[in-house]
């Protein structure tokens, strides 16, 4: 092998028998690029390792995770949140409207006012997808720049971010005709013990 050049703290070198060129850095340079490429790697873990675990503590999650903990064995409960961006028949003078019904259960009135207070009307479909983090454990934000034209969807899950593992939750959600709410179904069945 011959010395064919050398480029900063790097070095090239031509294997005669191949006219292979071979690149190395000096023993401190590779060792530094193996700290830092450890590091990197361990920042990258430590922040999308634990992705489940960060939505259990989602305040949106932890408050659909008390719900489906709520409910007895062999029960099944549900809330619906209405939302509507403009004005509607029922409001004709607003900017936007929400309703949430939970069929008198106290845990799923308390999930509704979480809802009321902290769910989007404008872009409703945020909501399922929050929803549907909590149940699939991935971030919601992962997929923020989706925008869904049209919507109708169901979705079946056991467990989720903070739920037990035999609750069934179901998500089912749809787009209103113009003036008509958006509607998002959260409900949970519980299977006997």
């Amino acid at each position: 092998m011959s010395l064919n050049g050398a480029t900063g703290d790097r070095q090239e070198r031509v294997d005669t028998r191949s006219d292979k060129v071979i690149s190395t850095a000096p023993k401190g340079l590779a060792a530094s690029a193996r700290i830092r490429f450890f590091a990197l790697a361990s920042c990258f873990l430590l922040s999308t390792g634990c992705a489940s675990t960060r939505l259990a503590h989602d305040p949106w999650c932890r408050e659909i995770a008390a719900f489906a903990n709520s409910i007895a064995p062999d029960e099944t409960r549900a809330i619906e949140l209405g939302t509507v961006w403009g004005s509607s028949e029922q409001f004709p003078r607003t900017l936007y409207s929400k309703q949430c019904g939970s069929d008198g259960y106290e845990p799923g009135r308390r999930l509704c006012a979480y809802l009321l207070e902290n769910s989007s009307s404008e872009f409703a479909d945020l909501n399922f997808r929050r929803s549907l983090a909590c149940l699939n454990r991935t971030p919601w934000r992962t997929t923020k720049a989706v925008m869904y034209e049209r919507l109708d969807a169901e979705v079946l899950a056991f467990g989720g971010a903070g739920i037990r593992d035999d609750v069934e939750m179901r998500l089912s959600f749809r787009y209103g005709a113009e003036g008509e709410p958006d509607r998002l179904v959260i409900s949970a069945h519980r299977y006997e013990d």
